[in-house]
């Protein structure tokens, strides 16, 4: 048997070289973004968990009144708040679910911090990654329009007020309240929805803490008019406290009300 041996110039040899190459090189790039597509990789995000609240827990809050102006810090205004956890002799029934409520104590000081001028009680609950406080709502109100307890008649209920990945939103609150306007008794309609925003940090005494903020936003409607309501609560993982508290200045009808801005200083 004879070969025939074939000599191949310079330049035709390089490109068949060059063309095999090539052809290579895209069947493997075809091979490569195929096996990419068909198992991406997600890195996972990871947040933080809530611990629990215990008696004792105690933290120091400066709280300021917001110019329904602009928004400021009206900063005369200034007043201290002490809160203490003090038992769990209370539960909680959450749509069937029982869980331990926690009793604390807020005290008002004057803004030297050092004259009490205001005592109030608060209840929380727990349930995983979600929170509860009894009488968010009359809180809400009672803090905007400044009434002592009495002038202003609303139900007193368990509101959702963190629910950590819930991003698309719950009702926080609806119901309807008597309010004294103007010298005559409403009766207009109140509606809160809320949802979950993310994580954020703050740095109180030079630690720094990771907290879960919260935005709830809706309305005060009455026959003549929408009163706007806001509220952002920035709830901390460990130890669980508020980080931050705004409850933004509003409207009704012709009469504007200030808000309200609580921000901790202290973690006892």
């Amino acid at each position: 048997m004879a070969y025939q041996i074939v000599h191949l110039g310079g330049s035709r040899w390089l490109k068949m070289l060059f063309r095999t190459s090539l052809v290579f090189a895209v069947a493997l790039l075809g091979i490569l973004s195929c096996s990419k597509s068909s198992n991406p990789v997600t890195t996972p995000v990871y947040r933080p968990v809530f611990s629990v609240f215990h008696v004792g827990q105690s933290s120091q809050y400066q709280q300021w009144t917001l110019d329904s102006a602009n928004g400021s810090k009206i900063l005369s205004s200034l007043l201290y708040v002490h809160e203490t956890i003090i038992n769990t002799n209370f539960s909680a029934n959450i749509n069937g679910q029982l869980s331990l409520a926690y009793l604390a104590i807020d005290t008002t000081y004057d803004g030297t911090n050092t004259t009490p001028i205001h005592f109030d009680s608060i209840l929380y609950t727990q349930i995983g990654q979600t929170i509860y406080y009894w009488g968010l709502i009359p809180h809400v109100v009672f803090s905007l329009f400044n009434y002592p307890n009495g002038t202003i008649s609303l139900p007193y209920k368990w509101n959702k007020i963190i629910d950590q990945g819930n991003t698309a939103g719950w009702l926080t609150d609806t119901t309807t309240i008597a309010l004294k306007y103007s010298g005559s008794t409403i009766y207009p309609i109140e509606t809160l929805n809320g949802k979950d925003i993310g994580d954020t940090t703050f740095i109180i005494n030079g630690v720094t803490y990771t907290a879960d903020h919260a935005q709830h936003s809706g309305s005060l409607n009455a026959n003549f008019a929408s009163m706007p309501l806001s509220l952002d609560i920035y709830m901390m993982y460990s130890p669980v406290v508020a980080a931050k508290i705004v409850i933004a200045p509003s409207k009704l009808g012709a009469t504007s009300y200030n808000g309200i801005e609580r921000d901790l200083v202290k973690i006892n």
